[in-house]
């Protein structure tokens, strides 16, 4: 585990059978990766919500993107699952025109709204995760997912967070506090399945990703 990275919170409640098919033992070496890209200009398999809602997502990532980042798609970014080894991918984004930065022209939500995407991405990348529906209020978490080869309704809560600005060893604390804020509401929340923590942060080009594992 890299060094501050947080350790995954434990629980009472056991990660259902079906999905140990997408996760690994972490003691096996990691396979070779094929590189790997989150392409939010296109549509995407990495979910089944509607196209409309997907769209917006999209464009509320790449005005936050083009916020903090200039003209400089695509971005390397780096995915990192808790305990596991980073995973390098690039970060693409749609050049935003000026209807829609005035349609994400609030930054809170735009931040908000463009993590959902791009940590939808993420968790598709890393483990085969496809984020179908939000949940409800006070379940901890924002959206529901299941696994590549999981039943529909072995699904697992997603709790998401971005942080636009920051960089270097501050910007790096901040996500990781984040990370253990999410995490902790996962484990609080009135849902019992088990859950994902994931938070964006757009400026580092980071994902940081923990699984709430229940025993």
């Amino acid at each position: 585990m890299p060094a501050g990275m947080p350790k995954p919170v434990r629980c009472s409640r056991t990660w259902p059978d079906t999905l140990t098919s997408v996760k690994r033992d972490r003691r096996a070496p990691e396979p070779p990766r094929t590189p790997r890209v989150l392409d939010l200009r296109e549509p995407s398999t990495a979910h089944d919500l509607s196209a409309s809602l997907w769209t917006s997502w999209c464009e509320a990532a790449a005005v936050t993107c083009d916020r903090v980042h200039g003209d400089g798609t695509p971005k390397v970014c780096n995915l990192c699952p808790t305990g596991r080894t980073d995973i390098e991918a690039s970060l693409a984004w749609a050049k935003p025109d000026d209807r829609m930065k005035r349609s994400h022209a609030n930054t809170i939500d735009a931040t908000e709204m463009g993590a959902y995407a791009i940590a939808t991405l993420a968790v598709n990348a890393i483990d085969g995760w496809r984020v179908v529906a939000r949940t409800a209020t006070e379940s901890g978490a924002d959206l529901w997912m299941v696994g590549e080869d999981d039943a529909p309704d072995a699904q697992v809560r997603l709790e998401v967070s971005g942080i636009a600005k920051g960089r270097g060893v501050p910007g790096v604390t901040a996500l990781r506090t984040r990370l253990e804020q999410k995490i902790l509401q996962v484990t609080r929340g009135r849902a019992d399945e088990p859950g994902v923590a994931a938070v964006v942060g757009f400026e580092l080009a980071r994902v940081l990703v923990s699984e709430v594992t229940v025993r």
